[in-house]
């Protein structure tokens, strides 16, 4: 885990509604809507940088609108942030914008959406497909809707899906002054280079990309397996690009192989995630491109949930682990925030009227074990439809060489990816 600085802290109140159901008058039709508030706020211990903004106080809204007529259904939401502290942070965010259309065992969906290929709590190696804000919160980013065609059709006791991406939509970047940029406030960012599956750079906005997904259960067991041919958008290689005088983020095209394995054991549960990613060259291998970094891996999640009755309350213990494999231990940080970490919590659901329930983990890095992400959040219903909610997040490192910016920044490749011949090494500050 790129840890956090020697003490951050983050503090979250929300309340949350949910609208009911609206028939027309023709019986098939129904309107569903959905809306959430949320206060939040963070804080993270002062890092005696005047140019990075240590704290943010801000209102959260998503609101969510579904319509039905069989056989059509649509769907509408929206999320967005304004932080009064970090202005940087004010967001408005389509996560959902489609319409689908079931002919029975065949469904068919046209629009933005948010898929979620994921079984464990906070690793999720599979779950690769959605553009991120990385200015959220790491163990869990929020999600940017996905433009997409997908054809899903039901095979006995599966599922097999057929995903088009034909745009190459990009995450949200922290903005320089964040205590989560990849980059020290002080240097600027050029514009965003995509290599495309032959190894060549692209200014175009549009490419093939797609997937296909097939999701089975039998018996206790829950079972997915995919394939993603995309524009990589989880963390970029940073490279310093001559001609303009700045660093420029890399996106590359990768096909991934990977899956989701769930498996109920009585009272055990045990998840396994993967996927086995390959990363565009390229072309040609012209010398200019020689030192980019080989990113190949096998990234590997291992879960495990045991649960008990404790009077009338749920309580499960979590116990998590992930890990990239193939891949040398210098690139590993460029790979994403938990390169070899572990997580440890515990849930407790009291089955009460007002569906109390509380969540405590923290996240460890097996390599530098006082580098800690401590999480708790506590959900309480307290009208029909309305909830009130708590989260608690603090980062501990006591590691030399932590960034002031919160996280590590990831090492720099020094080879250039442009079409210029003008590119040196970026001397990343420590």
């Amino acid at each position: 885990m790129r840890a956090a600085s020697r003490l951050g802290l983050s503090l979250v109140v929300a309340l949350s509604s949910a609208g009911g159901v609206v028939s027309s008058a023709h019986a098939k039709s129904k309107w569903k809507s959905k809306g959430q508030i949320t206060l939040e706020g963070r804080v993270f211990s002062d890092d005696n940088n005047a140019l990075t903004v240590d704290q943010g106080l801000g209102l959260l809204g998503r609101v969510e609108l579904r319509h039905r007529h069989r056989p059509f259904t649509e769907k509408a939401r929206i999320f967005g942030r304004l932080d009064s502290q970090d202005f940087n942070r004010t967001i408005l965010v389509v996560e959902e914008l489609w319409a689908e259309w079931d002919l029975g065992d065949l469904e068919i969906r046209v629009g933005a959406d948010i898929l979620n290929w994921t079984a464990t709590e906070a690793f999720h190696p599979a779950d690769i497909i959605n553009a991120r804000n990385l200015d959220s919160d790491v163990e869990s980013y929020e999600k940017i809707g996905e433009p997409m065609v997908a054809l899903s059709y039901d095979v006995g006791v599966g599922n097999i899906t057929a995903y088009f991406f034909p745009y190459y939509s990009e995450p949200i970047f922290p903005a320089s002054s964040s205590r989560l940029a990849f980059i020290p406030p002080e240097v600027p960012v050029g514009e965003i280079l995509r290599m495309s599956a032959d190894g060549s750079l692209t200014d175009d906005r549009f490419g093939l990309q797609g997937a296909i997904r097939f999701i089975q259960s039998f018996g206790s067991v829950d079972l997915g397996l995919h394939v993603v041919h995309h524009l990589d958008r989880s963390q970029p290689e940073v490279l310093f690009d001559d001609s303009v005088g700045l660093p420029r983020p890399l996106f590359r095209t990768v096909t991934q192989f990977g899956g989701t394995y769930q498996h109920v054991i009585e009272g055990l549960i045990v998840k396994i995630e993967a996927g086995y990613r390959i990363f565009a060259k390229p072309e040609n291998n012209e010398t200019r491109f020689g030192s980019v970094e080989e990113r190949d891996h096998l990234q590997v999640a291992v879960g495990l949930e045991y649960g008990w009755l404790v009077d009338d309350a749920d309580v499960t213990l979590l116990l998590e682990g992930q890990a990239y494999l193939g891949v040398d231990d210098a690139v590993l940080p460029n790979l994403g925030v938990f390169q070899r970490d572990a997580l440890f919590g515990t849930r407790i659901s009291l089955n009460d009227t007002a569906g109390t329930e509380l969540l405590v983990s923290g996240i460890v890095d097996l390599q530098n074990p006082d580098q800690i992400l401590f999480n708790a959040s506590w959900s309480r219903r307290i009208l029909t439809g309305w909830t009130i909610s708590a989260a608690l997040r603090m980062a501990f490192s006591q590691t030399a060489g932590v960034s002031q910016q919160g996280f590590q920044v990831p090492p720099v490749a020094t080879t250039p990816v442009s079409s210029s011949p003008a590119f040196s090494k970026y001397p990343r500050s420590p």
